[in-house]
C-alpha cells in the first residue's frame, strides 16, 4: 500500500547534517548542477530543502498539485503508472511545475531516498540565468522520460500485435476440421430438420420479394404453425393476461416479425430434447434473437427479419455439439473442443438455408480474438450484430464481458455505434426499442427492461 509522505525530524536533520548541508554536500550539488559556477550554485542551495522518505513512502501522489522540484540525492524511487525508475542524480518534476496545475504520476521510494526540493515560490526568487537553467535541464528530463516511455509504448504495441496475432492462430489453426469426418456427418445427418411448414415460413421471410400479407396467409392457413404459435404465446414465457385464440390478433398484438420468431423458436425447440442444456440454449438463442433485430433496426444495418433468424439458430452449434456428447460419452473432453460454430453453420447449410444465415454464424465466436478485418466483407456486419447482441445481453444480466470485449469497439465502429459508450446506447436507444415490442419478448427478457 501507498504511504503518503511524512517529514521526519530526524530523517531532515541526519541529511542536513550529513549529506545536504552546503558545506557537507558541494560534490552533491556540483553533480546535481555541473554547468554551474560555485556561486550559483550556492544561490540555487540557499533556497533548496531537504526531504527524507522511507521505503515505500509516497513524495507525490497524480492528481496533486505541483508545488516543487525534487532533486535525488541518494536511493531511487519508481512511477507508479510508468514504472520509470528516478535514481541519484535525477531531476523530479512535470511540465505543470510552470502552470501549478497537478501531477501527471504517483512516484514512490524503493528504499530509504533523500531528496532535495525546490518549492515554486523559492523557484521565483532566482536570478532569471538560474531560471533558464532550470527550464532546460528540466526539459532535458522530460524529454528523456518521454523517450523512455515511447520506447515502452512501442515495445508494448509490439507484443499486443503479436500476442493477439497468436490468439488467431490459435483459435483458427484447426477450425472447421472436425465437420468433415464422418462422425460429423453422421450427427448433423440425425439432428432433426425443421417441419416443413416452419421452413416454408423462414424462406417466405426471408425472400426480399414476399409481402408480409404473404406471410401472415402462410401462417394462417396452416394448422401445424397456427398451432405452434397460440400454444407458445399463450404459454406461461410470455405471460400475457389475456389468451390470443387466432393468428390475426396475436399478429395486430404483437407483430408479425415477433410472430415469426414465436413460431420457428418454438418449431426448433420441439425438434430438440427436452433437457435443462436444451432449455437454456433456445432461451438464450430466442434472447438473442430479440436483441439482434432491434440492434439491427438501430444500427441501420442489415436487415432486422434475418438478424433475427440468424439469433434464433446461433445456438445451434452447441445443440449439436452437446448431441455428439450424449451419443458418445466416453469422448465428451474431446467433443468439448470441437468449433460448435462450425458445426452450426455445417448443420443449417445441410438445411438449404441461405448463405446469408448459415455463412455468418461460421464466424460467431471471431469477434471475441479477431477485428473485424479478419472476416470475410459479405458476413461482417453479420456478425457483429451478433456480436453485440450477446454483449448486450450479458449487460442486462449483470454478466462479465471483459473476456470477450477485446475487440468491442472495433465492431461498435463497424455498425456506428461507437459515438458513446454500449451502456449509453443500451439505456437511450436499444432498451426503448425493445419496449415497444416488449409483448412479443419472453419473460426472461421483458423482465431485464422494465
Amino acid at each position: 500500500m501507498l504511504k503518503p509522505w511524512k517529514r521526519n525530524p530526524n530523517n531532515a536533520s541526519t541529511i542536513s547534517s550529513t549529506e545536504t548541508s552546503s558545506s557537507n554536500s558541494s560534490s552533491i550539488l556540483t553533480s546535481l548542477f555541473s554547468e554551474l559556477d560555485g556561486n550559483l550554485i550556492q544561490q540555487i542551495n540557499s533556497q533548496l530543502k531537504p526531504k527524507a522518505l522511507e521505503s515505500g513512502e509516497v513524495l507525490f501522489f497524480a492528481d496533486s498539485p505541483v508545488d516543487a522540484l525534487f532533486f535525488v540525492t541518494k536511493g531511487s524511487l519508481t512511477s507508479e503508472q510508468d514504472r520509470q525508475v528516478f535514481s541519484v542524480g535525477d531531476w523530479i518534476t512535470d511540465v505543470a511545475f510552470y502552470s501549478g496545475d497537478t501531477h501527471q504520476l504517483t512516484i514512490q521510494a524503493n528504499e530509504p531516498t533523500a531528496l532535495l526540493s525546490l518549492s515554486l515560490t523559492k523557484y521565483d526568487l532566482l536570478p532569471s540565468e538560474l531560471q533558464l537553467y532550470l527550464k532546460k535541464g528540466l526539459f532535458k528530463q522530460l524529454k528523456k522520460r518521454y523517450e523512455g516511455s515511447f520506447r515502452s509504448t512501442q515495445q508494448i504495441s509490439q507484443q499486443n500485435r503479436q500476442l493477439k496475432e497468436a490468439l488467431f492462430r490459435a483459435n483458427t489453426q484447426h477450425q472447421g476440421e472436425f465437420v468433415s469426418s464422418a462422425t460429423a456427418q453422421q450427427v448433423l445427418a440425425k439432428v432433426p430438420r425443421l417441419p416443413v411448414s416452419s421452413m416454408q415460413l423462414l424462406t417466405k421471410l426471408l425472400d426480399p420479394n414476399s409481402s408480409h400479407n404473404e406471410v401472415v396467409e402462410l401462417i394462417r392457413q396452416d394448422p401445424s404453425l397456427t398451432s405452434t404459435l397460440l400454444k407458445s404465446i399463450n404459454s406461461a414465457s410470455y405471460g400475457l393476461e389475456n389468451k390470443i385464440s387466432d393468428i390475426q390478433h396475436a399478429i395486430s398484438l404483437l407483430g408479425i416479425d415477433s410472430v415469426y420468431q414465436i413460431v420457428i423458436s418454438e418449431s426448433m425447440r420441439s425438434s430438440l430434447p427436452d433437457t435443462e442444456f436444451f432449455r437454456t440454449n433456445h432461451n438464450l438463442s430466442l434472447e438473442i434473437s430479440h436483441l439482434a433485430f432491434v440492434i439491427a433496426q438501430v444500427s441501420q444495418q442489415g436487415k432486422s427479419a434475418e438478424l433475427a433468424t440468424l439469433g434464433l439458430m446461433s445456438q445451434i452449434g452447441e445443440v449439436v455439439v452437446e448431441l455428439l456428447k450424449n451419443q458418445s460419452p466416453k469422448l465428451a473432453s474431446l467433443f468439448g473442443q470441437v468449433d460448435a460454430a462450425s458445426m452450426g453453420s455445417a448443420l443449417l447449410k445441410s438445411w438449404s438455408l441461405p448463405s446469408s444465415i448459415h455463412e455468418p454464424l461460421g464466424y460467431k465466436g471471431y469477434p471475441t480474438f479477431a477485428d473485424p478485418d479478419r472476416l470475410p466483407e459479405t458476413v461482417r456486419k453479420s456478425v457483429a450484430i451478433l456480436y453485440i447482441a450477446s454483449i448486450v445481453r450479458s449487460i442486462l444480466h449483470k454478466e462479465e464481458i471483459s473476456a470477450k470485449s477485446l475487440y468491442l469497439n472495433e465492431y461498435l465502429q463497424l455498425l456506428n455505434l461507437n459515438s458513446q459508450p454500449l451502456e449509453d446506447t443500451l439505456k437511450e436507444k436499444i432498451i426503448p426499442a425493445l419496449r415497444r415490442r416488449k409483448l412479443g419478448l419472453p419473460l426472461s427478457l421483458r423482465g431485464l427492461i422494465e
